[in-house]
C-alpha cells in the first residue's frame, strides 16, 4: 500500500477553462447553493420565492453572482430588483433558461416556456440583460439591466404564437460559435439558433417527436425537457434528449431521442420508450451514459437509473437506487433533479430543507442517494436551475470542467477525462486489479490520504477532453431505435420504486465461488453486470451463481422471477 501526493501540472492558464457560470444557484423559498469550493455551500442571501415556478441564475467565468429570476422578476448581483427587471411575463411552472450571447460577453438571454397568457394558452417570451448597464454597485461596476426593446419577446412557431409549450433547453451548436434554443409544442420539437446576429426567431428547425404509437389519446404534449452533455465523435448523433410528460393522467410516458447538434433535428439513430403510471422528472449523468428518474408526482417517491449505452431494444438495463441514510424514499414529489458544473446531480424533494444527492451518478448499480446533503434552512428548496451552456465545452466529449474524487473506487477499469482539473483526496482509494486512469486539460492533484493499492494500475496524463474519430469508427445505433421499457408495475405501490423484495435473497456475499439465490417464486432468469453496465456471461444452475472466474470488484445481479425482478448488488473476493 502506498500513500501518494502528486500534482500534474500543465503551463495552460486557469481561466482557458473558467466554468464559473454555474457556481450559484438560486432557486425555491429564498433558497440557494455555491459551488466554487470542494463542499458545497448553502446560500440564504436570496429574495426570491417561487412556489412550484421555475428559476433560474447565472454567474460571470469566475463565479461571481452576476443575477437570478423566477422568470417574472430579476435580481441582480446585490440581491435586489434590477433595473427593468420588473413585470418579465416569463414566469413557468415548466423550464427557464439564460444563456449568454455568443459574439457579445455583456448579453445574457433569458427564455421561459410554459408561460400563461390568458386567451393565447402557454407562450414562450424571452428577455435581453445587459449587465454592462443599470445603476452602479458597491464594487463600482453596473448592476445590470433588461433591455427595453428586447424585454418579453415572443417567440413565434410555424403558425404564430406557441399556446402549449411547455419544455424548454438549450444545446451548444456543432461549430462551437451558436446555440440551439429547444422548445416543445405538442408533438414537435422547434429548434431556434442563437448566433453571433442574435436569435434567429423566424425560421426554427422542425423536428416531429413521433408520440402516440401506445396510446395516441394521451400524449398531446410533453412538460420537461433535457439535454444530455455532447457525446463523443464515434457516436453517431451528438446528444441525448429526455422529454417528460407530467400530468394526472392513468398513463404517463417519457421518450429519450438521439439529436444532432449541427442541424439542431432529432435523429433516427436512439429511441427508448418509458411508461409509467406517474410522471417522472429526468437528469443525465457527466458521461451521458445514465439516465436519471425521479417521481414528480406526490406519494411515487421512485429513483430509476438507466444504463443508455448498455441497453439495446431486447434488453433495457436499468436499476432502482436507494437512500444511504434513511429507510425508504421520500414519498413526496421530486420537483428538482439537476446536475451541477462538476457532473454531481442533486434532487429536491417537495419543500424541503434539504437538497438530496445523488452519489456516485458515474457508476451504473453503484450509485445511492444522500437523502439529506445539503441542510438549506432557512431556505426551502424547489426546482433547480438548469445549467448555463458554455460554448467551449460543446466541442469536447462528457467535457465538465473539474472533477473531485474522495470516496473509494467504485469502478474496476474507468477513465475519468475532464477539461480542467482532477482531484483525489480523503478516503479516494482505488484496489489490487483495478485500473484507472485520470485525464485532465490542466492539472491532477492526488492529495494525502489517497490509497492506491499494490497491484492496482493508475495513470494520470494531461490531455484534453475529445480524442478523433473517423467515420468508419462511428457506432451503428441500429439496435437501439425501438426500445421500450414499463415501469408501471414498478411503481404501482405506494412507494413507487422496485422494491427490495426480501424474499430474494443472494447469499453469501461477498461470494468467492458460489452465489446462491434463495426464494420462494421460480426464477425465470438471471444476468450479471460489471460496473460499467457491461452484461457478464457467468455460468448459472437453477438458483446458483458460478463466479468464479469473475475478476474481484462490486457486481449487479438481476433476477427475474414470476413474480417480480429484483436488483442486488454483491462483491466477488
Amino acid at each position: 500500500m502506498k500513500k501518494i501526493y502528486i500534482t500534474l501540472l500543465m503551463t495552460i492558464p486557469l481561466m482557458l477553462f473558467s466554468q464559473g457560470e454555474n457556481d450559484n444557484w438560486y432557486f425555491g423559498g429564498f433558497a440557494g447553493i455555491n459551488f466554487s469550493g470542494t463542499t458545497p455551500i448553502a446560500l440564504h442571501d436570496s429574495q426570491m420565492f417561487v412556489a412550484g415556478a421555475a428559476t433560474a441564475s447565472v454567474s460571470d467565468s469566475s463565479g461571481k453572482l452576476l443575477f437570478y429570476t423566477d422568470g417574472d422578476n430579476v435580481w441582480n448581483r446585490e440581491h435586489q430588483l434590477m433595473d427593468n427587471g420588473d413585470n418579465l411575463n416569463q414566469y413557468s411552472s415548466w423550464q427557464i433558461c439564460i444563456v449568454k450571447h455568443p459574439a457579445n460577453p455583456n448579453l445574457y438571454y433569458i427564455f421561459g416556456s410554459g408561460t400563461p397568457v390568458s386567451g393565447i394558452g402557454n407562450v414562450i417570451r424571452y428577455s435581453v440583460v445587459d449587465i454592462s448597464q443599470g445603476s452602479i454597485g458597491q464594487n463600482g461596476l453596473p448592476l445590470g439591466s433588461v433591455l427595453p426593446n428586447f424585454k418579453t419577446v415572443p417567440i413565434l412557431n410555424d403558425s404564430g404564437e406557441f399556446t402549449s409549450s411547455k419544455g424548454a433547453t438549450i444545446v451548444p451548436h456543432a461549430n462551437g460559435n451558436a446555440f440551439w434554443v429547444l422548445f416543445t409544442e405538442d408533438r414537435t420539437l422547434y429548434s431556434y439558433l442563437l448566433d453571433s446576429t442574435g436569435l434567429v426567431n423566424n425560421s426554427p428547425v422542425i423536428s416531429n417527436l413521433n408520440i402516440g404509437n401506445i396510446n395516441p389519446s394521451f400524449f398531446t404534449h410533453h412538460s420537461y425537457l433535457k439535454a444530455s452533455p455532447r457525446l463523443s465523435n464515434c457516436s453517431a448523433f451528438s446528444n441525448y434528449l429526455s422529454f417528460t410528460s407530467v400530468g394526472n393522467n392513468s398513463y404517463n410516458e417519457s421518450r429519450v431521442y438521439s439529436f444532432d447538434d449541427s442541424t439542431g433535428k432529432i435523429t433516427n439513430d436512439y429511441e427508448l420508450v418509458i411508461a409509467t403510471l406517474n410522471p417522472f422528472l429526468t437528469e443525465f449523468n457527466s458521461t451521458s451514459s445514465i439516465l436519471y428518474m425521479g417521481g414528480y408526482e406526490p406519494g411515487v417517491g421512485a429513483l430509476y437509473a438507466i444504463n443508455l449505452e448498455a441497453s439495446t431494444n431486447n434488453n433495457i438495463v436499468y436499476s432502482s437506487v436507494y437512500p444511504i441514510n434513511h429507510t425508504s424514499i421520500p414519498y413526496t414529489a421530486v420537483e428538482g433533479m439537476q446536475r451541477n458544473k462538476d457532473g454531481d446531480i442533486y434532487i429536491q424533494y417537495g419543500y424541503n430543507y434539504s437538497a438530496s444527492k445523488i452519489l456516485n451518478p458515474d457508476v451504473y448499480g453503484g450509485a445511492t442517494l444522500d437523502l439529506y446533503n445539503i441542510y438549506l434552512h432557512p431556505g426551502v428548496g424547489r426546482s433547480f436551475p438548469q445549467l448555463v451552456p458554455s460554448l467551449s465545452a460543446s466541442t469536447g466529449a462528457h467535457c465538465i470542467p473539474d472533477k473531485i474524487l474522495q470516496n473509494p473506487e467504485q469502478n474496476m477499469n474507468h477513465t475519468y477525462q475532464v477539461a480542467n482539473t482532477i482531484t483525489a483526496k480523503d478516503n479516494y482509494k482505488i484496489d489490487a486489479g483495478n485500473n484507472i486512469t485520470m485525464k485532465a486539460g490542466n492539472n491532477i492533484t492526488l492529495l494525502p490520504g489517497v490509497d492506491i493499492q499494490s497491484g492496482a494500475r493508475y495513470l494520470g496524463t494531461i490531455e484534453g477532453c475529445e480524442t478523433p474519430c473517423g467515420a468508419a469508427e462511428r457506432k451503428n445505433k441500429s439496435e437501439k431505435k425501438s426500445m421500450f421499457l414499463d415501469l408501471r408495475k414498478k411503481n404501482a405501490s405506494k412507494t413507487g420504486i422496485e422494491v427490495k423484495d426480501t424474499s430474494v435473497t443472494i447469499y453469501p456475499n461477498p461470494a468467492s465461488d458460489i452465489l446462491n439465490i434463495k426464494t420462494q417464486a421460480k426464477i425465470n432468469e438471471v444476468e450479471v453486470y460489471d460496473k460499467s453496465g457491461k452484461k457478464i456471461n457467468v455460468p448459472v444452475n437453477n438458483d446458483k451463481v458460478n463466479v468464479k472466474n469473475l475478476p474481484a470488484g462490486s457486481y449487479l445481479i438481476r433476477i427475474i422471477t414470476e413474480k417480480d425482478t429484483v436488483s442486488k448488488q454483491f462483491i466477488k473476493k
